[in-house]
């Protein structure tokens, strides 16, 4: 059997015909002298096929070699291009990796001023939640006085209520008998009233009854006198009265307004 560096690499016909005739006629020959070579002929002949593979091997081995060179020459085109992105990719992390550097520094400075601000902000819960203590113990304390005050209320509205009754009945009986003291003089009032009223209405029927030109002396009228000449008419609508002075000016006045009059009644 014949040895190969690689089974994709064995060639696929090792010698031609002709060259297989030739061998074939030789190892047939009977000559003596032939024979006497014949196995170094048969030797030669192995090794020229193994010499023949080999070649045809390292043929194709060439030219699998140069395929992969083109190959890798195209891979190391790519390699090339993709690390020469890669740079550039590395390059572009690299700012944006200063640039968020940058930006955690300023982060961590405002953490730092947040920190500041938030310490004086515990201080202040503390202090209100102290705060809320006192308040709340002052609560429990305030409505325990309400609720005393409460329960105080209810007592003093409880006595209110039954002075508050005891006020009605008394103020009832006393309501009674100012009524009745009220309504006498009340009684008393209109008696008076009545007798003025028809001491009025007297006092209006005797001018309803005075002629015109009556000679008249004087008035009382609402407690003043006053000095008249005669007399000249009563508005039956109005109850006005209508007298002249002595000074012959016109004096008007209602007739309930008069309490008295002085008539002349001397002839000459």
């Amino acid at each position: 059997s014949h040895i190969y560096l690689n089974k994709k690499f064995k060639p696929n016909q090792q010698i031609t015909s002709y060259e297989k005739g030739i061998y074939d006629h030789l190892i047939e020959i009977k000559h003596d002298t032939l024979k006497v070579k014949k196995g170094v002929i048969t030797q030669t002949r192995f090794i020229f096929q193994q010499l023949f593979a080999l070649s045809e091997t390292l043929y194709r081995f060439e030219q699998h070699i140069d395929d992969l060179k083109e190959s890798h020459n195209q891979q190391f085109n790519i390699i090339n291009s993709r690390l020469t992105q890669s740079e550039q990719t590395n390059k572009n992390l690299l700012n944006e990796s200063f640039n968020n550097t940058k930006q955690l520094q300023k982060v961590d400075q405002s953490l730092y001023s947040l920190n500041n601000l938030i310490r004086p902000y515990h201080n202040v819960q503390r202090d209100l939640s102290s705060q809320f203590q006192s308040h709340h113990n002052s609560l429990k304390g305030l409505q325990q006085s309400i609720e005393n005050l409460s329960n105080r209320v209810l007592f003093e509205t409880k006595h209110l209520e039954q002075l508050q009754m005891e006020t009605k009945q008394q103020v009832t009986n006393e309501s009674s008998n100012m009524s009745k003291t009220i309504t006498g003089e009340l009684m008393g009032i209109k008696e008076s009233i009545d007798q003025l009223t028809q001491k009025q209405k007297t006092m209006c029927d005797l001018f309803k009854h005075l002629s015109a030109g009556t000679k008249v002396k004087h008035l009382i009228v609402s407690g003043v006198k006053v000095n008249v000449s005669s007399f000249i008419q009563l508005d039956s609508n109005s109850l006005q009265l209508k007298f002249i002075k002595e000074d012959g000016n016109l004096f008007i006045t209602q007739c309930q307004n008069v309490e008295g009059i002085e008539i002349e009644t001397k002839r000459e």
